[in-house]
């Protein structure tokens, strides 16, 4: 038996029939269904051998269509089968991805806990800690400059810094890093050490009877930092 699914019955194939007797006609279409499907052709004699020759070439077309059709359509699904598979994988990748990114971010804020749990606060906290001193939310980028801040140069000290620009009305975020780079160019790596610098500015300038929590001489009140 040949992978044949089907083939084209003519018009003409039926009148010719027609001109036999009935049980000619049976042995007729018996034989066509053989010859489709079996590849069995027949061994006719007379009449029904010069219709046979008529039909043949028309049923050998019809079965050459058949194969190309059941050709392009197994090629057409393997080809479906292929694009869903890579669609699939693909699914799976941004899945797979997004389930690594959840589970890094977990990580990473737990880590962030346990640093915050070390200093005695916790990192998230010193965001709600600036939005109330600014008195506004802060952006992503802003969030993402405050994590360098911290990972530059502690949370407490960040911390104090923030808190020294609200006490000079100078709520940007170019002043409080202004005032981590002139510590850190002074060599103040300590809370400790940015407050005996302060008491020790706060002493001298009390001695000549001029007091101000301005710390450092450059103007970042001039910057465009909203």
């Amino acid at each position: 038996m040949n992978n044949i699914n089907g083939f084209t019955f003519f018009r003409n194939y039926h009148d010719s029939l027609n001109d036999l007797p009935l049980e000619d006609k049976k042995e007729m279409l018996v034989a066509i269904d053989d010859f489709i499907f079996e590849d069995i052709e027949p061994e006719f004699t007379g009449f029904k051998q010069t219709i046979w020759k008529l039909i043949k070439p028309n049923l050998i077309s019809s079965k050459s269509h058949s194969r190309l059709y059941q050709d392009k359509t197994k090629k057409k699904s393997k080809k479906i089968k292929s694009k869903s598979n890579e669609n699939q994988n693909e699914i799976s990748d941004i899945l797979e991805n997004k389930n690594k990114n959840k589970e890094e971010n977990k990580k990473r804020k737990e880590r962030e806990k346990e640093e915050g749990d070390i200093n005695g606060t916790t990192t998230t906290n010193i965001y709600s800690f600036l939005e109330e001193n600014f008195g506004r939310t802060i952006s992503s980028l802003e969030c993402e400059k405050l994590d360098s801040w911290v990972k530059e140069f502690n949370e407490e000290i960040v911390r104090h810094a923030i808190e020294l620009s609200v006490m000079n009305n100078a709520k940007k975020f170019s002043y409080i890093e202004g005032i981590l780079r002139n510590w850190k160019a002074s060599g103040y790596k300590t809370l400790e050490d940015i407050k005996e610098y302060e008491d020790a500015i706060y002493s001298s300038r009390s001695r000549r009877g001029s007091i101000n929590t301005e710390i450092f001489d450059y103007n970042w009140l001039e910057d465009d930092d909203e």
